[in-house]
Parts: C-alpha cells; sequence; structure tokens
C-alpha cells in the first residue's frame, strides 16, 4: 500500500481516523521494511516491530502505560482489502511483490508503473492448487525446472483468503532425507565412488549419540549405492563424518540452501530446518 490511507485501507478496510492505537503503530512500523514488517507477509515480525513503536511512543510520552500495554495485548485483526487476491496465483504474486519491494521499494512499486514478467506456467499452477485442495490437507507445492531453475508453480495454503502465510516459502521445516543427496554429491565430488563400502552397524560418538535406522536394525558392510538407495542413516551419518561437515555444508550452500545448517552430525538425517522453496531449488 502506498500512504497511511491506503494501507489502513487495504489492511484493516478502515479510514484513519477510524484506526484504534494498536492498528496505527502496526502501519508505522511498516515503511521502515515493507515486506519484511508486512502484517500479511510477516505477522510475528510485524507484531514485533508494533509493539517497539508502542514503547517508542510511551518513552516519548505520546501514550500513557496503560494505553500501551493494552495495545500490545490487542490481536492482528486484519481485514485484508486487496484485489491482487483475486488474481490466479496469490501466494507466487505475493512471494514477488515481496522482493520487488524489497529491491526497489514501496514507491516504484506501487507508482513505477512496473510490468512484471514471471516464469509461472498458469496450467501447472491450476493443476497444483487443485491437488492441494483436493487432498484434504494443508501444505504447500513448488514446482521448478531443472534446466533453468524457474519456478513454474507455487501454492502456499490451501486457501489464500484463509491464509496468508506462503508455506512454500516461509514454512521452515527438518526435510530428513532428503537432505542425504547434499552428503553423497559432497563425497563423489570428493574422490568417493558408489562401490566404495562402510559398515552399516551400531555406532556411538563422543558426545554420546547413537544413531538409528527406521528400522531399527543394520545391514553390515554396504555400498555407497545401496546405502542411498535405501536411505541408511547410519551410513548417512558415519559418511558425513568420513567427508566433514563444513565440505557438506559448503556444497549446500553453492546447490542454493541459505538457511542455518547446524554443524553436527546430525545435519545427516535432516535436522537443520530449510523452507520447501530452498530444497527445491537446490535439487534443480
Amino acid at each position: 500500500a502506498y500512504g497511511v490511507q491506503s494501507a489502513a485501507k487495504m489492511y484493516f478496510n478502515k479510514n484513519v481516523q477510524d484506526l484504534n492505537l494498536a492498528e496505527c503503530a502496526l502501519i508505522a512500523g511498516i515503511p521502515r521494511g515493507p515486506s519484511y514488517y508486512s502484517p500479511i507477509l510477516n505477522q510475528e515480525v510485524s507484531l514485533k516491530r508494533r509493539n517497539i513503536i508502542l514503547n517508542r511512543m510511551f518513552k516519548l510520552d505520546y501514550i500513557s502505560k496503560e494505553d500501551m500495554e493494552k495495545a500490545k495485548q490487542s490481536p492482528l485483526k486484519l481485514d485484508y482489502n486487496n484485489k491482487r487476491d483475486n488474481f490466479t496465483a496469490p501466494y507466487f504474486s505475493t512471494f514477488i511483490l515481496s522482493q520487488l519491494l524489497e529491491k526497489y521499494g514501496a514507491n516504484v512499486v506501487y507508482k513505477g508503473g512496473l510490468e512484471i514478467y514471471t516464469t509461472l506456467d498458469l496450467e501447472m499452477q491450476y493443476f497444483a492448487e487443485k491437488a492441494l485442495q483436493e487432498s484434504g490437507h494443508e501444505g504447500a507445492i513448488i514446482a521448478i525446472e531443472p534446466q533453468t531453475g524457474h519456478i513454474k508453480a507455487m501454492v502456499g495454503g490451501k486457501d489464500f483468503g484463509e491464509s496468508k502465510f506462503n508455506r512454500a516459502t516461509q514454512a521452515y521445516r527438518q526435510p530428513g532425507s532428503a537432505f542425504k543427496p547434499f552428503i553423497y554429491l559432497t563425497a563423489l565430488d570428493n574422490g568417493f565412488t558408489p562401490s566404495n563400502i562402510i559398515e552399516d552397524s551400531p555406532i556411538t560418538f563422543e558426545n554420546g549419540w547413537s544413531p538409528e535406522n527406521y528400522e531399527k536394525e543394520f545391514s553390515g558392510p554396504v555400498t555407497l549405492r545401496e546405502a542411498f538407495e535405501h536411505s541408511i542413516n547410519v551410513v548417512g551419518v558415519k559418511l558425513l563424518d568420513q567427508v566433514g561437515i563444513k565440505k557438506v555444508i559448503n556444497y549446500s550452500r553453492k546447490a542454493g540452501i541459505k538457511s542455518e545448517l547446524r554443524p553436527d552430525l546430525s545435519l545427516a538425517l535432516g535436522t537443520s530446518e530449510i523452507s520447501p522453496l530452498e530444497i527445491a531449488s537446490a535439487y534443480a
């Protein structure tokens, strides 16, 4: 939104003079980072910023302590009114908007007459949205073209009208075994071969941790090919230990993973949280 009145209408469907203290403080915090502090894109961050504004207003004697505390306890009740909701692929559109705001700023984005061209495939997008809605579950779908890395479809939830939270880009979850390919990639690029053998057997590391396989069983000597095919946890951990945690993290970064990867052996089991977009982009 551009201007306080536009923001009031967009986020709360009110005129400026009808906003309460909590709503005013929230809008006042947005200009510092329109994308980062957007109550649509980052509600938790937006509320923290709102409370900082309220603290500042109290220190400057604009409001009483009682008013400050009451406003801080006020829940965020958006009455989001924006024609973008009726567009195709609203999660993708909002994702693109956040990038544009970060790069060019609100003035250029909303008043600069920009023409934006994207890589979205509308047919793929339709079927992705349909699949998630018919699944009966909340979730996300992200489709990326391997040859180019272009996003062809993005669904961040079942209903954008009910939840603006984009699970494709904002939901950080443990990838589990989906992280193992980065360990094997690093190994193969540093002298290991698919026929190398590692013992799938119990092991306890210096910190007392003993990784386990999903089936709670061990297979003895196995090739890396076999271990990868069967996603054997213990072999993945042992391979990570041999290749080196720092090397695997570096290869993951080169693949496009930007989230924090904790430098310990549990990395082999995908314990560091990343977003669906990150893992899909890294695979592509």
